[in-house]
């Protein structure tokens, strides 16, 4: 566990605005040969013409209105999962902002603390009185 958290505390970190930048520099060298980006070059090369061909939202107006409802609830699909997204972008911009502190630092600390207050402990001392006890069985009634 320790050697696992020293790994994480070395790794180098980005912000998430560098991230996005390659991501998005990555989409634009590659778009050319995405044939969901540029479209396919013959309708036989699209797996999914035959199966579902009212997905295909540039034939919309040709395939009737069965299809613009299920155009209509993609749409809505495809906005959920934006929403998610950004929700998703949002936090992980919220943690990319926080300070960090070292594993090493962060466990001196915490031992530190636990040192500092090991007197007052008294699942570590005990308990002076049996009545200061919390944890102690509880008397009771006994009906004969």
């Amino acid at each position: 566990m320790v050697e696992q958290l020293r790994q994480e505390a070395a790794l180098e970190r980005k912000p998430v605005s560098e991230c996005v930048r390659e991501m998005l520099q990555f989409v634009e060298k590659e778009k050319e040969g995405d044939c969901l980006v540029i479209g396919f070059a013959a309708k036989k090369d699209n797996p999914r013409a035959a199966a579902a061909p009212c997905f295909d939202l540039g034939l919309l107006a040709e395939t009737g209105r069965g299809c613009q409802r299920e155009a209509v609830n993609l749409m809505s699909k495809l906005a959920d999962a934006l929403a998610v997204q950004r929700c998703m972008v949002e936090q992980l911009r919220v943690e990319a902002g926080l300070n960090r502190l070292s594993v090493s630092q962060t466990v001196a600390e915490l031992i530190k603390y636990c040192e500092d207050r090991s007197a007052d402990d008294m699942l570590i001392n005990g308990f002076t009185k049996q009545t200061e006890n919390p944890f102690k069985e509880k008397g009771g009634c006994v009906a004969l």
